[in-house]
């Protein structure tokens, strides 16, 4: 699928949230942690959420992502996704709906843990530049 293509089935997919993506979004806005996209595309994926910055991926996953072709997929574009420097978080839609205080804090602990390793990142040395004063 083209980049125009995938970016039109984001728009539409963005219009028609499952029950568990509609919920999650409402949270995840409420918190205000960082700038939040949904349905985005990064290279020939589309992710459910993304926190940019951070480069969190959550992902709600319903039961088609237990058959074998799915899985297959799922698990090259997550490969994908890391070597591109994201951490890819996966929910079952039933857990967004029926275990949300646990997502929420499994989300909340990456979403700390990415940050303090952007603010650790901050204070590497740059092979050009040396340590950042």
């Amino acid at each position: 699928m083209d980049n125009n293509a995938l970016r039109g089935l984001a728009r539409d997919m963005r219009k028609n949230p499952t029950d568990a993506e509609r919920k999650l979004w409402l949270w995840l806005r409420a918190n205000k942690w960082g700038h939040l996209r949904r349905q985005h595309t990064i290279g020939n994926y589309m992710v459910d959420f993304v926190f940019i910055k951070q480069k969190l991926v959550i992902e709600c996953d319903g039961n088609q992502h237990n058959e074998i072709p799915n899985a297959s997929y799922d698990k090259k574009r997550t490969q994908f996704l890391e070597s591109q420097g994201y951490k890819v978080l996966r929910f079952w839609n039933e857990d967004i709906l029926k275990n949300t205080d646990w997502v929420v804090d499994v989300i909340r602990n990456n979403m700390e843990n990415r940050m303090n390793e952007i603010s650790a990142g901050m204070n590497k040395p740059s092979p050009a530049k040396g340590w950042k004063e």
